[in-house]
């Protein structure tokens, strides 16, 4: 981290440093254009002739524009072209593919190596060179195209567009605003960069100007995410994909295919009476890995059904779910909703771990949300730390780690519940992709044992 800002502050002082020498830079190629232009005259006048000597200037012009010409060559190699001249290039370009005469204007164009120095300049060559850029990778693979996380029921900007507080038909209800509020959840980099230089800004008047654009874009983005959160969201799906793209090959290739969620629930009215898994609805099949979108997205939606489920009745009993900050959460819908809405992403990547390693340190730097970056940071350990009292928000630097204390505490018994820990047991089974033959073998065994016991 202090390499990092190290290089942050060497970034601004080569930013000043700029600043400082650009009318240096300006004025020294300005007497060289002039010198230039002296020994061009080539006469016994003096070359201030050639410059303010107006009578002679009909004579003179040929030296004028060759040191036009001197001056604007200099200007461009060192700052690079311009747009206007640009834009010809790459329009003659076009105009050549179109008519598939690339070749003849092969000996016009420059190729696209020099084109592209040309652009830049040797000013930015040189300091691409001396002051190289910082990149900020995670080093992990991602694809251009979404494939495997797109189908005619299911696509990213939908995903969550569903809510179990209500029961319709037999499943989930339809909620309009349900993935713009866990898109809402992820980080806003634009948003930072504009209180960044609010508490970096030194002038008054260009602080209070940032201060009302942050307001104007707090209001415009108020109720929908904002074009820098659905970056970064739909960032997270290319990173799973390109874990799931690395397994293309002959035999190791993850084979996308449409089947059902293994988990089955019986309704009555707006109520959940049964509940069984399918184990037969595999992703491991003839050695084979399947993905199918609609397995675990159907999968999420049940058991998403489940917890709210959960949920309402223990706080309907006399029990920890009613006193306290439990039950102030509980009481309420948006309470209720939230859970929810934290729930869902945090099950979907449970599912989606059996494709590969989704760190949960990796998915935190990308969310904004306290509350939901504290849950990830202790998701994956088997004993949940008492952390309500250690930081109840009392603390400045912090927000209060109450609300995920809580979270994971109604996460963790809800999977411990009997029911629920053997619906989990099959379903793990069912999105195995990692098992073997014994393991196959013994499953099937202890499965005809005991349908021979009843």
């Amino acid at each position: 981290m202090s390499a990092f800002k190290d290089n942050l502050e060497e970034q601004r002082v080569r930013r000043k440093y700029q600043k400082e020498h650009f009318w240096a830079i300006f004025i020294i190629s300005g007497v060289i254009g002039l010198f230039f232009l002296g020994f061009l005259g080539f006469s016994e006048q003096h070359w201030v002739t050639y410059l303010f000597y107006v009578p002679n200037f009909g004579e003179t012009m040929p030296y004028y524009i060759i040191a036009l010409f001197f001056l604007l060559g200099y200007r461009w190699w060192w700052f690079g072209l311009p747009s206007y001249i640009t834009w010809v290039i790459e329009k003659i370009g076009k105009l050549a593919n179109l008519l598939m005469i690339t070749k003849i204007f092969s000996f016009i164009l420059p190729s696209k190596e020099t084109y592209e120095k040309m652009k830049k300049g040797k000013k930015e060559i040189l300091n691409e060179f001396f002051y190289p850029k910082v990149t900020i990778s995670d080093e992990l693979a991602r694809v251009s195209r979404l494939f495997y996380f797109y189908t005619k029921r299911h696509n990213i900007k939908e995903f969550f567009n569903f809510t179990a507080l209500k029961i319709d038909k037999g499943g989930v209800a339809y909620d309009e605003n349900g993935t713009n509020r866990i898109i809402n959840l992820f980080r806003d980099k634009e948003r930072e960069a504009l209180v960044r230089k609010i508490k970096d800004g030194d002038d008054p008047k260009k602080v209070a100007k940032t201060k009302e654009v942050l307001a104007r874009r707090d209001e415009k983005y108020k109720n929908t995410p904002s074009n820098a959160q659905e970056l970064i969201y739909r960032d997270l799906f290319l990173v799973i994909e390109g874990v799931l793209k690395s397994y293309d090959g002959e035999s190791d290739s993850i084979k996308k295919v449409k089947l059902p969620s293994p988990l089955v629930l019986e309704f009555n009215q707006e109520d959940v009476v049964g509940a069984y898994v399918n184990d037969k609805v595999d992703v491991f099949k003839d050695g084979k890995v399947l993905f199918s979108l609609d397995m675990i997205m159907d999968t999420v939606k049940n058991m998403t059904i489940l917890y709210v489920l959960f949920l309402k009745r223990q706080y309907g009993r006399q029990s920890r779910f009613v006193t306290g900050e439990i039950g102030k959460q509980l009481k309420t819908e948006d309470g209720l909703r939230e859970f929810e809405d934290f729930f869902k992403i945090v099950f979907l990547r449970r599912l989606l771990l059996n494709y590969g390693a989704i760190p949960s340190g990796w998915m935190c730097v990308r969310i904004e949300s306290y509350d939901l970056r504290a849950i990830m940071s202790a998701i994956d350990r088997p004993l949940i730390p008492t952390i309500t009292s250690i930081n109840d928000g009392s603390n400045k630097s912090f927000n209060s780690d109450v609300k995920a204390s809580i979270f994971l505490f109604t996460y963790w018994a809800f999977f411990r519940e009997k029911i629920v820990s053997d619906i989990m047991d099959d379903l793990d089974w069912c999105f195995n992709t990692t098992k073997d033959y014994n393991e196959i073998r013994a499953r099937e065994l202890s499965s005809q044992s005991a349908t021979e016991e009843i």
